[in-house]
């Protein structure tokens, strides 16, 4: 067991504890502090943990609050598994709609009946049907990994009924008129941008990861169909959003 300090990139401290679940050869653990104290009484709970025949991970699950445990689920699983977008997404949802309603509950304390009160307020709150629907994923993705962890028996956001909600407005798709209006006000590179989204259905995050591999075959001809494979996320390359590559019909200037 041990309290490590570490500089934060923006120039904060952070005191990390450290220690294993069951002994050395078992799982290890870690949890993220902002200051030394908190740290030290986290060390020191583990110790009596141990003293007393407990496992580490029933004292956490506990004590620790839903904040808290996001903070080692941020820095454990998070930033290492989930693509920069998402991480984006997620820390408005946290910021705005999770940690000011719920973070301060125990997890344990945290029910069935709880989660379904917390949906009815943050719909009073202003949250529309889809921000409720990405709230319960995040926090059931929360939620499970807590529970393999061994933090909690079950998960209480398992099973909760998603918000029926339909699209508030079809897709107006603009006619080819309108796209080539639009094109004529801007340069060459632009313009070429412009033709993707609009006659080839890409996401901007698709269309800024192609490569001419993907408009021209091996002999430098132009295909009859557009590969999209490849998607940005943050300053990354990755598959797109869908998971799945697709091939639109390539049109002819």
């Amino acid at each position: 067991m041990s309290i490590e300090r570490l500089r934060r990139s923006d120039g904060r401290n952070a005191y990390v504890v450290r220690w294993y679940e069951s002994g050395r050869g078992s799982t290890r653990r870690k949890r993220t502090f902002d200051r030394r104290r908190d740290a030290e009484l986290f060390e020191a709970s583990l110790r009596r943990a141990r003293q007393l025949g407990q496992l580490a991970s029933e004292v956490i699950g506990s004590n620790a609050t839903l904040e808290e445990f996001l903070v080692e689920w941020w820095d454990t699983y998070a930033v290492t598994h989930l693509r920069p977008s998402t991480l984006a997404t997620y820390t408005t949802l946290l910021d705005k709609w999770i940690v000011p309603y719920l973070g301060r509950k125990r997890l344990r304390d945290v029910t069935r009946q709880m989660v379904d009160s917390y949906c009815a307020q943050i719909r009073v709150d202003g949250a529309g049907a889809p921000t409720v629907n990405r709230t319960l994923g995040l926090l059931q993705g929360v939620f499970h990994r807590a529970v393999e962890w061994r933090r909690l028996a079950w998960n209480p956001v398992v099973g909760v009924r998603r918000v029926a909600h339909s699209r508030s407005q079809t897709i107006d798709a603009r006619a080819p008129e309108t796209v080539e209006a639009i094109r004529a006000q801007l340069d060459q590179q632009t313009a070429a941008l412009v033709s993707v989204l609009a006659y080839e259905g890409l996401r901007p995050a698709e269309a800024y990861a192609l490569e001419w591999r993907d408009v021209l075959d091996d002999r430098g001809k132009p295909r009859k169909r557009l590969r999209v494979e490849r998607a940005l996320s943050g300053d990354e390359v990755s598959t797109p959003k869908s998971q799945r590559a697709r091939e639109p019909e390539l049109f002819k200037p």
